[in-house]
C-alpha cells in the first residue's frame, strides 16, 4: 500500500475491510468486488456488511439463499 501511495487512512480502511467506509470514502464498488475476491470474501458478505448485518441476517431479506463470489475461501 505504501508503494502505491495510499495514505495512512486509506491503508487502514483496506486493512479493516471496512466496506461501508470505503464506499463513503469514494471507492468504486467494482474495486471493492475485486478486493473482496482477493481476500476471499463473497459479494454477499460485502453487501451484508454494508447494511450492518451478518450474512445470515442479510440472506433473510432475500427471496432465495445464495452465496457466490469469485475469490477463494478466506482462511481465518
Amino acid at each position: 500500500m505504501v508503494a502505491r501511495g495510499l495514505s495512512v487512512e486509506e491503508a487502514d480502511l483496506v486493512r479493516r475491510l471496512d466496506w461501508r467506509a470505503l464506499i463513503h470514502y469514494g471507492v468504486i464498488f467494482f474495486v471493492l468486488e475485486k478486493l473482496a475476491a482477493v481476500v476471499g470474501v463473497s459479494n454477499l458478505h460485502v453487501y451484508a456488511a454494508m447494511r450492518g448485518q451478518s450474512l445470515a441476517e442479510f440472506q433473510k431479506t432475500r427471496n432465495a439463499k445464495i452465496e457466490y463470489g469469485v475469490g477463494a475461501k478466506r482462511i481465518g
